[in-house]
């Protein structure tokens, strides 16, 4: 986006559309768009507020933000089979993920043994549209780190409503053809879904924590950059115009300088879309419903 503001910028100014030997029109470009960089200090101190406003607090309430984390944990090992779950975020989301596969491929060899062909069918579904999409999710969080996008990806489409919405119906379908270990196998993949969905929501909060903190920081950095260069290009243009031989010179000084305003909105710009993509995409996604574009076709998947 940079690169395109500079090449219309420079194309602008070599067909006189902007006129940099105009000493004027120069300045009053420059003292414009920095007039305009100003308020992203405002946008800064806003951003800053809303993270620190999660940071604040008594030591009541951080005894219970650690008392809930340790027993959402605790939850996980007696869900998954596990002595301790994982301190890392992208190997917890794993560790979940490869639980649901293999209680999923229980379920398939339990309902092979002795029930019907309809419920064979449905558990074979279901189990292998599980199963594919846990091997697809693990092995993109295989060699992946906390805050990449290949975590977030996983975030984003693993459809463990989907999963957990299927599971349900087939119960309540075949009610009176399920065995007893079936149906336990059923509730422990239920919980697993479950626990996946809560932890890639709040994941999903610590990422965009993580986005607006360096959405923060990337915006006073250029800007700072951006009001130093444009005010030292205000105040010395008439000196580097008289200094200068020919056009090619100030084409691209005054093209850098209005690149360079323009950085904190293109960071802007990029981040707000990126943090309201994971935002929409994941809008109204929590527990046993999911969005509408999720949907199948009625037809397809009996809905």
């Amino acid at each position: 986006m940079s690169g395109i503001i500079f090449f219309l910028c420079a194309i602008s100014a070599q067909v006189n559309i902007i006129n940099v030997q105009n000493i004027s029109s120069v300045t009053t470009l420059l003292s414009a768009l920095v007039g305009g960089t100003l308020p992203f200090i405002t946008v800064v101190l806003a951003i800053n507020q809303l993270i620190l406003s999660e940071e604040f607090g008594s030591t009541g309430t951080f005894r219970d933000r650690l008392e809930e984390t340790e027993s959402f944990r605790r939850t996980v090992e007696n869900d998954a089979g596990l002595t301790i779950s994982p301190i890392d975020p992208t190997n917890f989301l794993r560790t979940l993920v490869l639980a649901t596969h293999d209680r999923a491929i229980a379920l398939q060899e339990i309902c092979d043994k002795r029930h019907n062909s309809q419920l064979q069918e449905a558990v074979r579904n279901f189990v292998d549209d599980t199963t594919a999409e846990a091997e697809k999710a693990a092995t993109t969080l295989a060699n992946a780190q906390f805050g990449s996008f290949e975590v977030v990806s996983v975030i984003l489409d693993y459809n463990d409503s989907r999963h957990l919405y299927t599971a349900r119906r087939i119960q309540a379908e075949y009610t009176d053809a399920l065995s007893d270990p079936l149906s336990e196998t059923f509730d422990e993949i239920e919980a697993l879904l479950e626990d996946l969905h809560i932890a890639r929501q709040y994941f999903k909060t610590v990422f965009v924590q993580q986005e607006l903190a360096d959405l923060s920081r990337l915006l006073l950095y250029p800007g700072f950059v951006a009001l130093l260069g444009s005010g030292f290009m205000i105040l010395g243009y008439e000196n580097l115009l008289n200094a200068t031989v020919g056009q090619a010179v100030p084409i691209l000084l005054v093209s850098a300088t209005v690149t360079l305003l323009f950085v904190p909105f293109v960071v802007l710009l990029v981040y707000v879309l990126r943090i309201a993509t994971v935002a929409r995409r994941t809008a109204g996604d929590f527990g046993p419903f999911i969005l509408q574009q999720g949907i199948p076709d009625e037809n397809e998947d009996n809905l």
